[in-house]
């Protein structure tokens, strides 16, 4: 089998999180996640694009239900999903970036017939993702990488969490939140050009 991540071009699906009525954390000077979410994918396609093809799951400010963002990655066969968001804490000294690949439920374990019948069909779609946890992985180490190599980066730890957003998802997928928009030295950051 060719090795996860092989290919040096492709379909990269960029999730800017949140939108419309959901705007997500917030921060001490009022900055909303979904603005800092859509921002940073539209960098991140004028960095991307030509040598990649780019699909957003939501291009201005708008509501989009989690599962019609991993429907529309897996429409356009992206090879990859990347979820961007940013996180918020309990106290204004969270800090640091956080990378999630996929992980099961309990329920999502258990072992199931080969042949579903039709109310256990949407159960099988929640195993989408899991043959791709291997490649997933690999994405959010090659991510955090990139991460620690940006000086005046904190911390930045790979986990992984039974993510609505990336279950369904045919491809490696990944949720990267880029910083704590509680945080007030983060919230300026995000809110920088130059660091996005």
């Amino acid at each position: 089998a060719p090795e996860p991540l092989a290919d040096t071009r492709g379909t990269i699906a960029l999730d800017a999180g949140h939108g419309g009525k959901e705007s997500g954390s917030r921060g001490p000077q009022g900055t909303l996640e979904k603005e800092v979410c859509l921002a940073l994918v539209r960098h991140l396609t004028g960095l991307l694009e030509p040598d990649y093809r780019v699909i957003l799951t939501r291009s201005d400010d708008y509501d989009v239900a989690l599962p019609e963002r991993t429907a529309i990655a897996n429409h356009h066969e992206a090879d990859l999903l990347i979820s961007i968001h940013t996180a918020a804490g309990f106290t204004q000294t969270a800090n640091g970036i956080a990378i999630y690949y996929f992980k099961p439920s309990a329920r999502e374990t258990e072992e199931r017939p080969q042949t579903l019948p039709d109310a256990q069909v949407g159960r099988a779609w929640n195993r989408v993702q899991i043959p791709h946890t291997a490649a997933s992985k690999t994405l959010a180490t090659l991510i955090q990488q990139s991460f620690e190599s940006v000086p005046g980066t904190s911390s930045v730890k790979v986990s992984q969490a039974p993510l609505l957003v990336l279950e369904g998802a045919n491809m490696p997928a990944v949720l990267v939140e880029v910083g704590y928009l509680t945080h007030a030295a983060s919230e300026k950051s995000l809110n920088t050009p130059d660091r996005q």
